[in-house]
């Protein structure tokens, strides 16, 4: 093979080439089997060894015939000796044959050179030889891959069978998978629908139930001074109670609580004003705060707290004495502890209101001291008592009643919106629409805010004083505004 040339080497190899393309095809079919076509490779590959070791042998013999000084080679006796040595093959023997001649016709031409020509002829052939055997060798070794990853048609079809079964379950499982997505798409855009229809639904009825406020929004030149605290997250919204025991009676604001709502830190704060506070009053002096609300209303009372304590008004909102029993009564009520001491004065406030309006003079009243429900007539009689424990007991009063308010409707949410139709109607406010919207879709969430409770003045920031002939209290504004900013604002 060494001695071809290279056009013959390219027909030879091609020559093999089309016998593997071939039994590949005859494997495919099933005209042969996997284990004829991996013998018959192997058989190959054992002939090209055959012939590498067979021109091996002739070169070497050839080389010391060419090189022994005193030895005259029998050339044709030698290659007659060698053609025994080369095995048998069918399909290779002509090919023997050719490269014999072709061999013994170089070598007599090659008879006139050196030995050292012929020796670096030799080498050159041999590396030639090498190269075109290893690709020999690989050519074969790819042949035999392919055959044998060739499947016969029986077993090609069973598997093309058997991946059509799982690609159909697979497909199964997927169309299954997507099915139960589109219906939980559906589903969920459906409640999505009902919950949108639901708060429309809500929304229109609490816009109908805000529309029975009262809205009564002030105007004032009044300007806020730099130095009083606000803050975005913190609404202060003034709780006023006034005394009027008549419809549109002048009256002054017996109850102040100033209910902070802080979102930044979850909590409430309800802050209860004195009364009997000795503040300043713009544009009309010093006096007793309450007295701000008799003389200017709800914007002259919100700029006096102001002024006088920094912190800011957001809101108001005003009932009078029936109001507060209607809200109380919309509720069902309150939980209150009357103790013995308190409970004549309790019904001695109740049998006042039942001759203002000609009820009967026992209406009402409690027959027993002790926790117990109560009515909005019975708690407005119990945050109205003063003499016992002065005015500082009755702002207590006044927020026990609102806690216990708010306990009422956290224990059941739901009251809320059946005690607005009640409630609202009854309420003086400057809270808008929207603003008053807002605060009914909050107040849930707001319920469950930690709640803390202070008065002002502060205990040990004031003294008893006197105006005139009337006893107020003296407060340290210095000490009780720090304290007031720190509590709501933190």
């Amino acid at each position: 093979m060494a001695n071809l040339t290279e056009e013959e080497k390219e027909i030879l190899f091609r020559a093999h080439e089309i016998r593997e393309r071939i039994r590949a095809e005859e494997l495919e079919a099933g005209e042969i089997t996997l284990e004829e076509a991996t013998r018959q490779a192997d058989e190959e590959l054992d002939e090209l060894n055959a012939r590498k070791r067979y021109n091996s042998q002739r070169r070497y013999r050839s080389y010391e015939a060419e090189t022994d000084e005193g030895f005259a080679p029998d050339r044709e006796a030698d290659l007659e000796r060698d053609s025994y040595d080369m095995p048998e093959r069918s399909r290779v023997s002509e090919d023997a044959s050719y490269a014999n001649a072709y061999d013994a016709n170089e070598d007599a031409d090659e008879s006139d050179l050196s030995a050292k020509e012929v020796r670096r002829r030799r080498k050159q052939e041999r590396k030639r030889e090498a190269r075109q055997n290893a690709e020999a060798e690989r050519v074969a070794r790819q042949i035999k891959r392919e055959a044998a990853a060739v499947k016969p048609s029986g077993q090609r079809n069973a598997d093309e069978r058997k991946e059509e079964r799982k690609t159909a379950r697979k497909q199964k499982r997927k169309e299954k998978k997507n099915g139960l997505g589109r219906r939980m798409l559906r589903f969920l855009l459906a409640l999505l629908l009902i919950f949108v229809i639901l708060v429309l639904a809500a929304y229109v009825a609490v816009r109908a139930m805000i529309t029975q406020t009262n809205y009564k929004p002030y105007e004032t030149s009044y300007v806020r001074a730099a130095d009083v605290a606000s803050d975005p997250f913190v609404t202060n919204i003034l709780l006023i109670g006034t005394d009027n025991r008549v419809a549109n009676d002048a009256s002054r604001s017996d109850a102040m609580i100033l209910l902070s709502i802080n979102r930044k830190k979850g909590k409430l704060v309800m802050t209860s004003i004195m009364r009997d506070s000795y503040v300043t009053i713009p544009g009309v002096g010093q006096n007793r705060i309450n007295h701000a609300y008799q003389v200017g209303g709800a914007a002259l009372l919100i700029q006096t707290i102001e002024e006088n304590f920094k912190v800011g008004v957001d809101q108001y909102v005003q009932v009078d004495f029936y109001d507060f029993m209607e809200v109380i009564d919309a509720f069902g009520g309150v939980e209150l502890t009357i103790t013995p001491e308190e409970l004549p004065y309790v019904n001695g406030y109740i049998s006042e209101l039942n001759h203002v309006e000609g009820k009967e003079e026992g209406y009402s009243f409690l027959n027993e001291a002790g926790t117990q429900l109560v009515n909005g007539r019975q708690a407005l009689g119990y945050s109205r008592i003063r003499i016992i424990g002065t005015d500082f007991a009755r702002t207590g009063r006044q927020r026990a009643v609102l806690d216990a308010l708010i306990r009422k409707v956290k224990s059941n949410p739901l009251r809320i919106i059946t005690a607005c139709n009640t409630v609202l109607p009854d309420l003086t406010t400057n809270i808008s629409d929207n603003e008053m919207a807002a605060l009914l879709v909050s107040a849930p969430m707001y319920l469950f805010y930690s709640l803390e409770q202070v008065q002002v003045p502060i205990n040990g920031t004031w003294w008893n004083d006197k105006m005139g002939e009337q006893d107020v209290l003296g407060i340290d504004f210095a000490n009780n505004n720090a304290q007031l900013r720190s509590l709501i604002y933190d």
